[in-house]
């Protein structure tokens, strides 16, 4: 509800922020752990950011009481799931029956966001035909950006292979829990955020009761995986213990053929 909205009823309350934050999480199934089928839980959400290829999976297993990686791809390999760019021109992981819906009100505002960024760098390519070769090119093996766009650029002479790269390929990790809000201070306050969020790049966060309250990494040497934590502030002992055991069991998940998983909790950073 906008600031200029119609005048509050008599009786009525308006949400305070940690009202909002709590709908928000509810909404995204992060107050608990819920026992949903794959497929279902992503359409619970409207989809999950994908830019990633493990984004989702990490997603998933923060949501779902039992989840193993098999489900998820088994659901993307038997095509009940698919990845595309969708909401906030950004990649998305969803149903089909969500794609359908959904990806026909977005694709007018999909290509005028590729206009409006490549637009004079593209002028005169096929898009549909780029995205075709792009998928061909893609087709059993990895390819860097630079590489994807170096080679569409080759059929194309005086074309611009970083233009190309972009206009077809994955986005740095985005976060829509985190980032889809005009007001993002349900979640974390505007300081944490700028160190959450520097330049495109989001890093991994850690919540506690509900709102940003660190950062976290994962290695791994040989047969040892590392989860490095960050807090932005003080962590009660209780919190610690929490945070520790959830990073632990990520771990376990992430990792389950180490020999040695460590976690590593620092002080205020």
């Amino acid at each position: 509800m906008g600031a200029r909205g119609p005048a509050r009823r008599p009786g009525t309350d308006l949400l305070t922020p940690r009202a909002l934050n709590r709908a928000l999480l509810e909404r995204q199934m992060l107050l608990r752990r819920t026992d949903l089928p794959v497929v279902a839980a992503v359409e619970r959400v409207l989809g999950l950011n994908a830019q990633d290829p493990n984004l989702p999976y990490l997603a998933l297993w923060s949501r779902l009481e039992r989840f193993a990686i098999k489900d998820l791809t088994a659901a993307i390999e038997d095509r009940s799931l698919v990845r595309s760019t969708m909401m906030r021109a950004t990649q998305h992981l969803l149903s089909v029956p969500d794609f359908r819906l959904v990806r026909p009100a977005l694709e007018p505002l999909l290509r005028r966001v590729q206009r409006n960024v490549f637009g004079r760098r593209t002028a005169g390519v096929d898009l549909d035909a780029l995205v075709a070769e792009a998928r061909e090119l893609l087709g059993g093996r990895v390819l860097t950006r630079p590489q994807l766009g170096r080679l569409l650029a080759g059929q194309r002479p005086g074309a611009d292979p970083t233009a190309l790269g972009w206009t077809v390929q994955y986005l740095p990790d985005f976060d829509a829990t985190l980032l889809a809000h005009a007001d993002r201070t349900r979640m974390m306050t505007d300081q944490i955020r700028r160190r959450v969020c520097v330049g495109d790049a989001v890093a991994a966060v850690v919540l506690v009761d509900g709102t940003v309250a660190a950062t976290w990494t994962r290695s791994r040497t040989g047969e040892t995986a590392v989860l490095t934590v960050r807090p932005f502030f003080p962590l009660s002992i209780s919190d610690r213990d929490a945070v520790e055991a959830e990073a632990g069991r990520l771990l376990a998940f992430t990792d389950p053929d180490a020999s040695e998983c460590r976690v590593r909790l620092f002080r205020e950073s």
